[in-house]
């Protein structure tokens, strides 16, 4: 079953220069429904009633007399209003028709019209026209559609962008900080390892030496007891720094390191000589050089004794 197009009535301009057929071309479609809103006889008097009328379709006879003929005519139309035209023509010239082709016309109808076939052209005409403003209009509005996606996803770039930027810089902000703040925390570490240390040496040196003479020097029972508490408190006091400096036996030499463990363990020089494969002169040397380092040169401190402190 062919499907019906839906009829709709419109105000329809003529331009014929021939009364007769213009007359009759308006009757048949006032007797359709439509509105005649004009009947011109040139293409200047075409452009002012459409200029006046807004007509929703021209009947344009391509052979105008005058300056532009019906296809000059109906491009001016539709450059300067967007009128759809239908073209009237008692011609079947094909050049003629070739360039009525670039106007696009929705149809053509062959003079003398027949009140049917002029029935059936402006009613497919008409169609056609509405759907096509229709099209229009679906094409603009996805148009703005994509138009203001385009601006939102555009502004959401740009916000990432600068959301990203603002971590980039706190993150750069945080480093530097978090740079600055080990630094410093290390700085401190330093110097209270230096604090530590320097007491350390002192009370070895200064402290310690004493304390192990009045040891030697047969001291009464209530002596001995303060000594022996003294010593005790000494040590917990400097018994963190003592871990510390240990391992670092004061700057000593690797074969050095390993003679003074050696030595802290209780092995005598003969027994180091052996288990190094040295001379026992030369471990006399290292014991000396140990002795220098640590600040006991030429001081009664045992050297088993001190290194075990330091454990």
């Amino acid at each position: 079953m062919n499907e019906k197009i839906p009829t709709k009535t419109a105000k329809i301009l003529i331009v014929e220069d021939e009364r007769v057929v213009a007359m009759s071309i308006e009757d048949a479609l006032i007797g359709m429904g439509h509105t005649v809103c004009g009947i011109a006889s040139s293409g200047e008097q075409a452009r002012l009633l459409s200029a006046s009328n807004n007509p929703d379709l021209v009947m344009m006879d391509i052979k105008l007399k005058g300056a532009a003929d019906g296809i000059e005519t109906a491009k001016k139309l539709k450059e300067l209003y967007d009128i759809p035209v239908i073209f009237l023509t008692a011609y079947s010239d094909q050049q003629i028709l070739e360039r009525a082709k670039l106007v696009e016309p929705l149809g053509y109808i062959l003079k003398p019209c027949k009140v049917d076939v002029l029935k059936s052209v402006v009613e497919i005409a008409l169609y056609k026209a509405e759907m096509e403003k229709k099209l229009q209009q679906i094409n603009h509005q996805l148009e703005e559609s994509v138009k203001k996606r385009t601006k939102e996803l555009t502004d959401e770039i740009a916000h990432r962008k600068e959301t990203e930027q603002t971590l980039r810089e706190k993150t750069h902000f945080l480093k530097e900080s978090n740079e600055a703040l080990s630094s410093m925390i290390k700085t401190r570490e330093a110097e209270k390892r230096a604090i530590e240390e320097e007491i350390l040496l002192n009370i070895k040196k200064y402290v310690l030496p004493y304390i192990e003479l009045i040891d030697q020097e047969n001291p009464t029972d209530k002596l001995l007891a303060v000594t022996a508490m003294l010593r005790k408190t000494l040590n917990e006091l400097v018994s963190p720094a003592s871990k510390t400096l240990f391992a670092k036996y004061i700057n000593l030499t690797p074969h050095e390191i390993k003679i003074a463990e050696l030595i802290r363990d209780g092995k005598s020089t003969k027994e180091i000589a052996s288990l190094v494969n040295i001379a026992p002169s030369s471990v006399s040397t290292y014991r000396n050089h140990i002795r220098k380092k640590m600040g006991l040169l030429n001081s009664r401190v045992n050297l088993e004794t001190y290194l075990k402190s330091l454990a």
